[in-house]
């Protein structure tokens, strides 16, 4: 007697492509098309003269970890994706919760990687516990996800030694600001100068650390 029993998700067989439209990269101007195959993933600006400018392409097996962050309205999520190396985190906007399962089965199947989903904060205070996630800056809020700022981007990081006032400034996307788009260019932070803490001179230096920032 031979019983036949259904594979599990895991295992069930994932195609060897992955497309998506009407995605946006975080930090770059315009949409365009998420794109994955067996070995490679990428995004291409679909805009109008933009094309070259708005295109990126990485191996997928620098691929490190993926999160799932339901932060884009309602049924739409972001898809942040952590790459060894220098190449740090990149984030795509756009996607719906209905892509989660194909997204979850190709990442697990073709690149080894599981799809987390993260778990934000909706509590709207501006507030909370400075974390450090591979190599962005996120301050969690009751060990839930309040906001996360990039760290390739930072151009500088200005502060006063012993002060508790900290102003992070972004590169700006030439692109994006002719064509009217909002863009983050600067972020303050309140850094009390609390015993065993963290503290804005601390936060400053690692920044540097980590992204090269200059130090002003």
């Amino acid at each position: 007697l031979i019983l036949l029993l259904p594979l599990p998700f895991s295992a069930m067989a994932a195609p060897s492509t992955l497309s998506f439209t009407g995605i946006s990269r975080v930090g770059q101007a315009g949409h365009g098309h998420f794109r994955m195959n067996t070995s490679m993933l990428g995004w291409q600006c679909s805009v109008s003269g933009q094309e070259q400018i708005g295109k990126l392409q990485l191996p997928g097996g620098d691929l490190l970890a993926a999160q799932w962050h339901p932060v884009c309205g309602k049924n739409c999520a972001l898809l942040k994706l952590v790459f060894r190396n220098d190449t740090g985190s990149e984030r795509f906007s756009g996607f719906q919760d209905k892509d989660f399962a194909s997204l979850k089965s190709f990442l697990k199947t073709h690149f080894r990687t599981d799809l987390v989903q993260q778990e934000v904060s909706t509590a709207g205070w501006s507030f909370g516990d400075v974390v450090w996630s591979h190599s962005d800056l996120r301050v969690n809020i009751d060990g839930k996800l309040g906001f996360e700022l990039p760290v390739a981007n930072v151009s500088s990081s200005v502060g006063k030694p012993g002060s508790t006032d900290l102003q992070i400034e972004y590169l700006a996307d030439s692109v994006a600001l002719k064509g009217g788009e909002e863009m983050l260019a600067e972020v303050r932070l309140f850094v009390p100068n609390k015993t065993g803490e963290y503290s804005a001179d601390a936060l400053r230096e690692e920044l540097q650390k980590k992204n090269g920032a200059a130090l002003q």
